[in-house]
């Protein structure tokens, strides 16, 4: 099942509408993440979390990669898993996933 974002619709209130199916919230403080919600209540799809840098930068990032080649026909990519860069500043950060997410 594909992920679905949680987008703040009312900042005052604190209530976000998941863009999947159209599911309203309203969190006593912060967002989602930090009340510990990782699937949507009513579609069961699991949130996905925006990455933010330092920079200002909110997005998804770009994955660490890198492309070895010995012949020609032939491209082999390596990933370095939980190694993620800012497209904006590219500052390159290592980020495992909490205890207990994906």
């Amino acid at each position: 099942m594909e992920k679905c974002n949680y987008k703040r619709i009312d900042a005052e209130h604190n209530v976000y509408q998941c863009e999947a199916c159209g599911h309203i919230v309203k969190l006593e403080a912060d967002g989602p993440f930090e009340n510990g919600l990782d699937y949507c209540a009513h579609c069961g799809r699991e949130i996905a979390y925006p990455f933010q840098c330092d920079c200002g930068y909110i997005g998804e990032p770009e994955t660490i990669a890198y492309n070895i080649s010995f012949d020609p026909s032939i491209v082999k990519i390596i990933k370095f898993d939980g190694f993620i860069c800012c497209p904006k500043c590219r500052t390159v950060k290592f980020c495992p996933p909490a205890p207990g997410r994906k």
